[in-house]
């Protein structure tokens, strides 16, 4: 556990704002623009390491998948059963400019690292305000078959998770936290995935 906190730390400090000694306080604030769409910001505003305690255990979901190219498509997916299984999760949210890209990348690396997704199956989680199936979702899902899972508010899994846009989170097989990546700036920050897989594959 101590080589991901010290990973953790490694991503933290590459997120930290340019000039900043300070990396003990950063997260990524989404802020709408003009025309609606969200922005990637970098802000001081809480302790990460506090929000996102590895070894925590997560939160319970029952979702939706509203990817009509998944074998689970119009199914609820829930953390029942993935029991045993480690699984990971990306939280995307269809107004984000670069979630597209987020997703298609991760979906490459995916398809060329065959031992990564049967290890770790990832699921995306729409945020409840980003519309169900909307253009931008569309072409979201579009091309993969990755689960991708709307979230409601009775459930509340960005809530649970304290997860933000772009946000990558790791479980393993007893459901605790094993990893959090904040995948903010794209797509320099695929390498931390990237990183963060090779090291759980060795």
């Amino acid at each position: 556990m101590m080589r991901f906190t010290a990973f953790l730390m490694t991503i933290v400090s590459a997120c930290s704002p340019v000039g900043s000694s300070d990396t003990s306080h950063v997260m990524r604030d989404d802020s709408a623009s003009d025309d609606g769409e969200l922005t990637d910001t970098a802000t001081t505003d809480t302790d990460e390491e506090e929000l996102h305690p590895l070894g925590l255990e997560v939160p319970d979901f029952a979702l939706l998948d509203i990817n009509p190219s998944s074998e689970s498509y119009q199914q609820t997916l829930s953390s029942a059963d993935l029991v045993g299984q480690a699984y990971s999760v990306i939280f995307l949210d269809s107004r984000c400019v670069t979630c597209i890209d987020v997703i298609e990348d991760l979906w490459a690396e995916q398809l060329e690292n065959p031992n990564w997704a049967a290890a770790l199956p990832l699921f995306a989680v729409q945020s409840i305000g980003g519309g169900e199936m909307t253009d931008t979702v569309q072409r979201m899902v579009e091309g993969h078959d990755m689960p991708y899972l709307q979230d409601t508010e009775e459930q509340g899994l960005w809530g649970g998770y304290q997860a933000l846009n772009h946000d990558f989170f790791a479980v393993s097989e007893l459901g605790m936290l094993d990893v959090w990546l904040p995948l903010y700036i794209w797509p320099q920050d695929l390498s931390l995935y990237r990183e963060y897989m090779q090291s759980r594959f060795k």
